[in-house]
């Protein structure tokens, strides 16, 4: 766990069978970019903008119920606003 910054949990997956899609339904990937939300050395990582919503407050592990604190709680309305319009802090 100490090899994962962050990490409350790790998960092994053993793959046992696969279906390997036509490729014409297999759209082409290109990372644009690494996301804010992956744990990094020598940063806090980003609180998730889900994490701030009112409605999952009593779910939150404690930390970030704090986190989200600080930063502040929205009602859902607000989250699926952003939602919409593509904010990127969603």
């Amino acid at each position: 766990m100490a090899h994962y910054k962050e990490a409350d949990f790790v998960v092994t997956v053993k793959l046992s069978e696969f279906w390997q899609n036509c490729p014409r339904y297999i759209p082409e990937y290109e990372k644009v970019r690494g996301s804010r939300y992956v744990p990094r050395e020598h940063c806090e990582t980003t609180l998730a903008g889900w994490k701030q919503v009112d409605l999952v407050q009593d779910i939150l592990l404690h930390r970030d119920a704090e986190k989200a604190q600080k930063v502040s709680i929205i009602p859902i309305e607000t989250w699926a606003g952003k939602i919409m319009t593509g904010d990127e802090t969603t």
